[in-house]
């Protein structure tokens, strides 16, 4: 997770160094999520669980206040 941290700052930074980050909205997701044995199951199928179906979706607009 560290890695993808500082790919990310170094991303933030460089796009922020041009100035496209100005007038730019930026949006994060994810793909479905995996099951490890925490309900009998290894990988993903056909349940509705929260392991599998909740992924993160984060949103950035330009002037937004951070929270």
């Amino acid at each position: 997770m560290a890695s993808l941290d500082e790919t990310l700052r170094h991303l933030f930074a460089e796009l922020s160094k041009r100035q496209l980050l100005d007038n730019a909205v930026v949006v994060f997701t994810s793909d479905h999520g995996e099951e490890f044995l925490d309900h009998g199951h290894l990988g993903h199928g056909a349940n509705l669980y929260n392991e599998l179906i909740h992924v993160p979706l984060l949103i950035s607009t330009p002037g937004q206040k951070e929270h």
